[in-house]
């Protein structure tokens, strides 16, 4: 069992709202989970592999747009492992 809150965070105003949260969402030794109210998307955080999976038709889209290379190659999809690029690829 762990601890769980609602965050919203659409309706933070101010930086000073977030004091007390949790502010990574990369898993640091737990699993982390983020699901929307109506577990259609969200994140969970796997720390044995150090990686994230998006789900939910809002989130996988948006997470690859807005990726840029910040979190790293894409591991899989749709449970299928993608091939990595060679460095004569890149």
């Amino acid at each position: 069992m762990h601890e769980s809150a609602q965050y919203r965070p659409h309706r933070v105003t101010d930086i000073t709202d977030l004091d007390g949260w949790e502010y990574t969402h990369y898993p640091n030794g737990d699993y982390l989970i983020f699901v929307s109210k109506d577990l259609s998307f969200g994140i969970v955080g796997n720390h044995h592999e150090k990686s994230l999976c998006f789900f939910g038709e809002a989130a996988v889209p948006a997470a690859t747009e807005l990726n840029r290379g910040t979190l790293g190659p894409l591991l899989r999809r749709d449970g299928q492992t993608m091939r990595q690029a060679s460095a004569t690829e890149q």
